[in-house]
């Protein structure tokens, strides 16, 4: 949701990049900016192919103006914060971003451009709306993501919770519906809400509206347009409230009515499947070295030579650990004989890993040239270790984080959109 949306449905969207858009009527101003009917019915054009393609209810025609009109208006805000905060995006950002549709397509850079040019859509047209997208990721990162965090004890108590409900080895395929509240929502607001969804209830469950059209014509999520689809989703992803309506729930199975800070949301349980649980398992390896610290190619040839008289002596019998603690320059181990402790993967430099991983247990490696200078490195011992509670955090923690700035995301569009002027030229019904 949150990531860069590729526009790459090239195919359905010749005319939204046109090199020109005739003056056409104004259906509403975004502070400084405007959305004409000609946006509308590309965009309009470009949601409907999207939902055919999905296989998403589509709703009547005005209704479906409306939606799209709301969320070019979000797009605007989100494009206008962007350039307030200063947001710069480079040529070279453009142009990686360029490349990462041709990689996600299988094409190259020039059958993008070529297909740009056969659906007659205009390359600087093309690359604007790109930088628009990249400046949106970036405020996005500052605002929404940069200020989130997930502590441990966040952790500790999700995978706790996880155990006590059953359902960490569990993963649910998710369509929701959002009946949204102000932020200052009164008694008499949150009754109106609650309402509107138990009527929508009755209806899903009588079988007079199918949930995918009930949250295409309802929803005031931004998922809501295309059938309130939420995906695969773990329990560590999703709000306490949705894990707990979840437990009881088998595939098929809506909710009964949930409140939260956002609003009144409702849940379909499309599907549901074991998560899958698999023991990961890591290399660990110990070693010892000393180092002589070298920047110049003589300083190197000397190290070098220095270190080679040492491991002659350490394979007559010298004791390694003293001659560290007398001559190696690194203030971190020299004291503890050279020991470098148990290492994971990726811990060190490249030439000393690939030299370090060529080894056996107690042997010798010949000086090794690093930035840091020569070393002489002594394989202790490797072992395997299992890593699967340390990986299972650090997804947990992930998830939390992603889960947190969907959260934020949708408060800072409600941000955007309440401090901003909007004004609607003709009114959503008449459209």
């Amino acid at each position: 949701m949150i990531g860069i949306r590729v526009l790459f449905i090239l195919f359905f969207v010749a005319a939204a990049y046109a090199e020109s858009i005739p003056l056409d009527r104004v259906l509403a101003v975004v502070n400084d900016d405007i959305i004409t009917m000609q946006e509308l019915k590309e965009q309009v054009g470009v949601t409907r192919a999207r939902m055919r393609q999905q296989g998403t209810p589509m709703p009547d025609e005005n209704l479906l103006q409306q939606k799209v009109l709301e969320k070019l208006v979000f797009e605007k805000l989100q494009v206008q914060s962007a350039k307030e905060a200063g947001v710069v995006i480079s040529e070279d950002m453009i142009d990686q971003a360029l490349n990462n549709v041709a990689q996600r397509n299988n094409l190259s850079i020039d059958q993008v451009l070529g297909k740009l040019k056969d659906e007659g859509v205009n390359e600087k047209v093309f690359r604007q709306n790109l930088k628009d997208q990249l400046a949106v990721q970036a405020i996005i990162d500052r605002d929404v993501k940069g200020k989130i965090s997930v502590s441990d004890s966040e952790v500790d108590a999700m995978l706790e919770r996880l155990g006590q409900t059953g359902q960490s080895d569990r993963t649910y395929k998710l369509s929701h519906i959002l009946i949204s509240t102000p932020d200052d929502a009164t008694q008499d607001d949150i009754r109106a809400a609650i309402a509107r969804a138990e009527a929508l209830l009755i209806q899903i469950r009588s079988g007079d509206l199918s949930f995918g059209e009930a949250a295409v014509r309802y929803s005031d999520a931004q998922d809501g347009i295309d059938g309130g689809g939420l995906g695969w989703k773990t329990p560590d992803q999703l709000p306490a409230i949705f894990t707990e309506a979840l437990g009881p729930m088998e595939k098929g199975d809506i909710s009964p009515i949930l409140r939260s800070p956002n609003g009144i949301h409702i849940l379909f349980l499309e599907d549901i499947k074991g998560a899958d649980v698999d023991m990961h398992m890591a290399i660990q390896t110990s070693a010892r070295h000393i180092l002589i610290m070298a920047k110049t190619p003589v300083e190197v040839r000397a190290a070098q030579e220095r270190l080679v008289e040492m491991r002659t002596e350490i394979l007559a019998g010298k004791d390694f650990a003293e001659l560290a603690l007398a001559n190696s320059e690194d203030p971190g181990s020299a004291a503890k004989g050279g020991e470098l402790g148990w290492m994971n993967k990726g811990e060190t430099v490249p030439a000393f890993e690939q030299t370090m991983d060529r080894l056996e247990p107690g042997e010798l490696s010949q000086p090794v040239v690093s930035q840091f200078g020569v070393h002489l490195i002594q394989l202790n011992e490797r072992r395997e270790i299992d890593v699967s509670d340390k990986l299972r955090r650090e997804k947990v923690r992930t998830q939390i984080a992603n889960r947190k700035s969907e959260e934020r995301y949708e408060q800072w569009l409600r941000e955007l959109k309440a401090k901003a002027y909007i004004d609607y030229r003709i009114p959503l019904e008449e459209l």
